[in-house]
């Protein structure tokens, strides 16, 4: 009579132990199976592209044409194609950021219908001024504000430097500024003033 007991009680717990045991071994397979899949993803990134890309093989400076001899083509991992990247250079592209040795050439990053450097430099809804400045006090890149000298209010808030010539500069001007620079320049002129990064302050 004990024997059957425990053997009847051996039989109630033997079948949750079989289903622990199986879904343990299921878990475990679904883990190695997600673990498999993100390595073959991985892999997968560091796979050499069948279409080479443009890489620069030197510096190409902002505004610059890109020449033939500056580019080369090489095959690059999948993981690291930007989605735009170049395959091939149309004629008289510029640059219109400076680009690195060793930098996929992206189209974001070249115009090839820019006629010049100040064309390709020049952001969307823009106009080219040259005005009058110290070049010593200004480089390529900086943001400057401009005041008209006749009322000494600001006639331009904020515009960035393209072009750095002796004794003037070339900014690039929003054009819904551009009437008010246009008559402060009729007027009296104006002056430029080094202005500080829109991200650091609200001067």
């Amino acid at each position: 009579m004990l024997g059957g007991t425990i053997r009847a009680a051996n039989a109630r717990y033997r079948l949750p132990r079989v289903l622990a045991v199986v879904i343990i071994a299921f878990a475990a397979a679904a883990i190695v199976a997600r673990a498999n899949d993100r390595a073959s993803s991985a892999a997968a990134l560091w796979e050499v592209s069948d279409a080479p890309v443009l890489v620069a093989v030197r510096d190409i400076p902002a505004g610059g044409i890109i020449e033939a001899a500056a580019v080369t083509l090489q095959a690059v991992p999948v993981g690291l194609l930007p989605p735009d990247a170049m395959h091939d250079l149309p004629p008289s592209s510029r640059s219109t950021t400076g680009l690195v040795a060793g930098e996929i050439l992206r189209s974001a990053r070249t115009d090839p219908r820019a006629a010049s450097a100040i064309t390709a430099l020049l952001p969307y809804d823009h106009l080219a001024f040259s005005v009058l400045a110290d070049e010593r006090i200004t480089s390529i890149g900086d943001t400057v504000r401009l005041y008209d000298l006749a009322t000494g209010s600001v006639a331009v808030r904020s515009a960035e430097v393209l072009v750095v010539d002796e004794g003037r500069i070339t900014v690039a001007v929003a054009e819904i500024d551009a009437p008010r620079l246009i008559a402060a320049i009729s007027a009296a002129g104006v002056v430029a003033a080094i202005a500080p990064s829109a991200a650091t302050s609200d001067w």
